[in-house]
């Protein structure tokens, strides 16, 4: 019983297998814009070209909430 409560959720196995594997998922989804930055830059040597890409990585953040507001 000390193990379950030291642990609390994560003492399921299920739940600990879910866990682990959706914190490596947002790890690497938080990685993937540094990443293509880095290699859009060690491609191109451009800022204008980071530039571009950035701004193609936000544009559905920009556009997108505005138009789901009127459904």
């Amino acid at each position: 019983m000390r193990h379950a409560m030291r642990w609390g959720p994560l003492a399921v196995g299920s739940f600990r297998l879910w866990f682990f594997a959706r914190l490596s998922s947002e790890v690497g989804n938080a990685m993937a814009p540094i990443a293509l930055a880095f290699a859009v830059l060690d491609l191109t040597g451009s800022a204008a070209a980071l530039g571009w890409v950035l701004a193609a990585q936000a544009a559905p953040t920009v556009m997108l909430p505005p138009s789901s507001a009127l459904t």
